[in-house]
């Protein structure tokens, strides 16, 4: 792919395509390899002075801000290419381009899901508010969200353009959309537009329609009423979630929010109530939904990009005009010769007498490399040829004997993991069931739920009873390598005494002699008492019925089924396996068995059980790494 270059930047990939810029991913000349987004402002809007001069105003103050909620301005400039600003970069997509796809798919926001996005929007305006920072206004093209359900808030260096002769164009659409009417017109933004936006959004995350449909006169109070109504294929929106669309969208109407924090503030105590429990893994799964795959192609692509050679892209150097230089021996520059001598203030040319020391300075160098290679040469030599010959026959015997007890161990804990997975399966689906007696409503559910109870009462006594079996036979479990059989054989080979080795190679060894132990040896029961007990250490891999104490959940596993499953009715069960480690933390989560047709419940569940937390599991009293199986009932 041929790339070009920008300024200081080399153009990747395009991010997205706005009105009044173009985003693409660049990666800089020189310095760390690290992806930036490069907003190219689109030609009509730099081309305009007034715009111009606005664009270079906010784009000085935004360098400045420093607000975990926003994307950093790293760079402004006004090259031969265009004008262009400069930001990091983080996975996702623009709101923009959300919302287009949402359309495409047929998919609408879930309550929890505006509420979600909305007041993270509000809760990044007040925390730019604190610095003096106003945004003079959001829009679908200002906020981006990422693939892990983040939403962050883009410089808004194309604040109050809309009083620049550009409001007549028909660009300007992403702009006066989500401006108050009074603004919208050629007035500058102030307060009052952040709160207005804000109430536009997330009018248009719940009604699947922009508030403001055109530029031609417009009746907010009529759009409202319309809206309480249902707009085409959505529904009225809740009215708690409509009440704070209309004290947003109609300033001057009673209660109206005077203010962000009030509008921060009304969000936050939706989220309190706990009625839509919104999460930012709502948010990241409906990302996954509507770009499936495109976040793993992305992230291989960035990788592809980071590791380009910014080398070949760098500016060849320019050809500098050297001058004839003057020979010190002879007075003469390259095909010119001087018939004059040198002038007085010439120095003269060193005589021979004065090169020699530096002659034979050289010469002495040259003496002592050549010495340093000869005893290198002769220390390798005597060290290739007097070195050890490696690992006897009877200790590459007793290796490979040892190589095959490790492999035996591992089926056999492996055989063991299994058996534990299936033994929590059958935990967890007696628990569902008992507790779905307790809430069954008629007799026959009841009398269905104690039988499905029963049954699994069975087979979690015949799992039970076959492990006890499997405990309570030792011997048929390979025993781990002995690591101290191990060091004494490192030992014994590491002897370079003759006698002490050839009775060994003949077969026969002295009494008196120390050998290496055989792998007999290493072969002891469990409960031999040569046979030395490992040592657990902090962080070790150790199979869930092996542990002391197992991890218990620290916080309540949070799934959202999703709309395509509501709509098919799916029931089922997917189990899934996480993968703890020492701390309690959960490392991976794969489902183990699924359900087909999922209707994505299958990559909902592993997701969810990626922020679950646990207490550590304890073997020997350290903190250990294992695994844990439990079933997902979806009903």
């Amino acid at each position: 792919m041929d790339r070009k270059v920008v300024g200081a930047y080399i153009l990747g990939e395009e991010f997205s395509q706005t009105t009044l810029a173009r985003i693409v991913k660049v990666l800089p000349l020189t310095g760390k390899a690290r992806i930036s987004l490069l907003h190219l402002v689109a030609p009509e809007v730099s081309s305009m002075p007034e715009a111009a001069r606005l664009i270079e105003h906010h784009a000085g103050l935004w360098s400045k801000v420093s607000n975990l909620h926003t994307l950093a301005l790293t760079d402004y400039q006004k090259t031969k290419d265009g004008t262009y600003i400069v930001t990091e970069h983080l996975q996702g997509r623009l709101l923009s381009d959300v919302i287009r796809r949402c359309r495409e798919e047929g998919i609408p926001f879930a309550p929890d899901q505006a509420v979600y996005m909305a007041e993270r929007m509000a809760g990044a305006l007040v925390s730019l508010s604190q610095q003096r920072v106003l945004c003079g206004g959001l829009n679908p093209d200002r906020v981006l969200i990422t693939f892990e359900g983040e939403v962050k808030i883009l410089p808004c260096v194309f604040r109050d353009l809309q009083s620049t002769p550009l409001a007549a164009e028909a660009g300007m659409e992403s702009i006066w959309r989500y401006l108050p009417p009074d603004q919208a017109v050629g007035k500058v933004s102030n307060q009052a537009t952040d709160i207005y936006s804000i109430g536009a959004l997330f009018f248009e995350f719940l009604c699947g329609q922009a508030f403001r449909p055109s530029m031609e006169t417009f009746e907010p109070v009529a759009r409202l009423d319309a809206a309480a109504k249902g707009l085409g294929a959505a529904g009225p929106p809740p009215e708690d979630l409509f009440a704070i669309i209309k004290k947003s969208l109609l300033p001057g109407s009673d209660g109206a929010y005077t203010g962000l924090a009030g509008l921060k503030e009304d969000l936050d105590r939706l989220i309190a109530c706990g009625e839509y429990s919104p999460t930012t893994f709502n948010v990241a799964f409906l990302m996954h939904s509507l770009f499936r795959g495109e976040d793993e192609a992305e992230d291989e692509a960035d990788k592809a990009f980071v590791a380009v050679d910014r080398s070949a892209f760098h500016p060849a150097p320019k050809p500098e005009n050297v001058k004839p230089a003057l020979s010190k021996q002879s007075g003469q520059t390259d095909g010119t010769r001087h018939e004059s001598g040198p002038s007085p203030e010439t120095p003269a040319a060193p005589s021979a007498t004065e090169e020699v020391p530096r002659s034979r300075k050289g010469l002495f160098i040259g003496i002592a490399a050549a010495v340093i290679i000869v005893i290198v040469g002769l220390a390798t030599w005597f060290s290739m040829s007097h070195g050890p010959k490696g690992p006897s026959p009877e200790e590459l015997q007793a290796q490979a004997q040892l190589k095959k007890m490790a492999e035996e161990r591992a089926q056999f804990e492996a055989s063991q993991k299994v058996m534990a997975a299936k033994l929590q399966a059958l935990e967890e689906q007696k628990k569902n069931l008992e507790d779905q007696v307790s809430k069954a409503r008629t007799n026959a559910e009841k009398i269905r739920a104690r039988k499905a109870l029963e049954d699994a009462q069975k087979k979690l006594e015949a799992q039970q009873e076959e492990q006890n079996k499997l405990e309570e036979a030792p011997s048929a479990a390979p025993p781990p390598p002995s690591k101290p059989a191990q060091a004494e054989t490192q030992t014994s080979t590491s002897k370079p005494n003759p006698p002490s080795t050839a009775p060994a190679r003949s077969g026969a060894a002295a009494p008196s002699e120390t050998t290496a132990p055989s792998p007999a040896s290493s072969t002891a029961p469990p409960n031999s008492t040569e046979a030395k007990k490992p040592v657990t250490k902090p962080g070790d891999e150790v199979p869930l019925w092996a542990v002391d104490i197992r991890p218990k959940a620290v916080n309540k596993f949070h799934l959202t089924v999703t709309d395509l499953a509501l709509r098919n009715r799916l029931r089922g069960t997917i189990y899934v396996e996480v993968s703890i480690d020492e701390t309690g933390s959960v490392t991976d989560a794969k489902v183990v068995k699924a359900l087909n047709p999922d209707y994505g419940m299958n990559d909902a569940v592993r997701r969810a059980a990626l922020k679950l937390r646990y207490t550590p599991a304890l073997k020997d009293g350290v903190p250990v790494k294992t695994t844990l199986t439990f079933p997902v009932v979806i009903k």
